[in-house]
């Protein structure tokens, strides 16, 4: 009986050894370390890895606006020949615009607006306004234009690209317009078209009026009162058009290339 026990035993023990020259058992299963270099598939994270305008958006991502920069929009529009418009300013903490003229805003040195032109929800071209110098007028500017790729995921600087690369953006009949072509509109006092006391004074949101007077924002209060064009509605919307689209050029304070396009 012991006899048969000890055989059993040993049995059961030569049965669960393993042998080192017998190599793995086949899983059936390929080993991952066969597959090469070449096998390797990044994981998808579902990180968006977008480069759009510099400074607009988050970094890596095209559709959360950074950290700063705000929406605002004009009471009265500016043509765009259908296209839409996204607007954003970036003004730096703390500072003020002058507003000593109520008529010629002054911004501060870091100020950053940016203007994006859409076609059916589609981003063609984003124009950058940067203020890099103290003073007002062009030369404290400086103006970049940028088209975006059918991807939507990334954008180049074309601001004194040839004018084939300009025209008919991802198809569409939208131009952009070359460097020399901003200052011909953007010739005002100290550029800006679109964001002043008559434009913000509207309570479409975004920055407005009220929204500087409450931040404290403009050296010289405007009061909303005095903010808005004379006459009924049908009058205020046509004065509000011209001022809007004829009036950077056809101005007081006017740049000589504005003076240029108003003859």
């Amino acid at each position: 009986m012991l006899v048969a026990l000890a055989s059993f035993a040993l049995a059961a023990c030569d049965d669960g050894e393993v042998d080192p020259d017998a190599g793995a058992p086949d899983s059936g299963s390929p080993d991952p370390m066969d597959a090469g270099p070449d096998a390797f598939v990044e994981p998808d994270t579902g990180v968006s890895t977008c480069e759009g305008p510099p400074g607009l958006y988050e970094t890596g991502d095209c559709t959360v606006i950074a950290a700063g920069v705000r929406a605002y929009q004009p009471r009265f529009g500016l043509w765009a020949d259908g296209a839409d418009k996204e607007r954003y300013i970036e003004l730096p903490a703390g500072a003020t615009i002058d507003t000593f003229d109520p008529d010629n805003w002054v911004f501060p040195v870091g100020t950053r607006l940016y203007k994006t032109f859409l076609q059916d929800g589609v981003r063609l071209e984003t124009r950058i306004l940067e203020k890099d110098a103290p003073g007002n007028g062009v030369g404290a500017w400086d103006m970049r234009v940028y088209a975006w790729n059918e991807a939507q995921d990334a954008v180049t600087e074309v601001t004194n690209a040839d004018e084939s690369v300009r025209q008919n953006v991802l198809g569409t009949d939208h131009d952009i317009p070359g460097g020399a072509d901003c200052v011909r509109c953007h010739g005002g006092l100290d550029v800006v078209n679109g964001f002043s006391a008559i434009q913000l004074n509207h309570d479409l949101g975004g920055v407005t009026l009220q929204t500087l007077l409450d931040e404290g924002a403009l050296t010289q209060p405007i009061a909303p009162a005095d903010a808005d064009a004379p006459g009924d509605a049908t009058a205020e919307a046509a004065l509000g058009y011209l001022h809007a689209n004829c009036g950077h050029c056809h101005r007081e304070n006017a740049s000589d290339a504005s003076a240029m396009v108003t003859g």
